[in-house]
């Protein structure tokens, strides 16, 4: 997140053209349902990937995500891949709370 202005410095008439684009996720989140899913031994293929994959897990990455963008000032983050209408409507809150830059 720090290379962002940076590269904003370096290169200003590129600046609205440079942004950071994160998929959002919290690997703890995810590793501990992993060893969850693994452990019941019920699901197989997409059905076990998913649901190691929790949506809280997405919706926490947001916030962070959020939060890091604001102490770093980032002007654009793109967040990628967004499972659900819940954590879409999450992102959407937080672009809406966080002050321009």
């Amino acid at each position: 997140m720090r290379g962002v202005p940076k590269a904003m410095a370096e290169y200003p008439g590129k600046q609205e053209d440079i942004s950071l684009s994160l998929h959002c996720e919290t690997a703890e989140i995810m590793a501990a349902y992993t060893k969850l899913v693994q452990a019941e031994n019920k699901l197989e293929g997409l059905h076990a990937y998913s649901a190691s994959r929790p949506p809280h897990s997405e919706g926490l990455a947001i916030f962070i995500a959020s939060y890091l963008a604001n102490e770093t000032n980032l002007p654009k983050v793109k967040l990628l891949h967004l499972s659900s209408k819940k954590n879409c409507g999450c992102g959407i809150a937080n672009a809406a709370s966080i002050p321009p830059y």
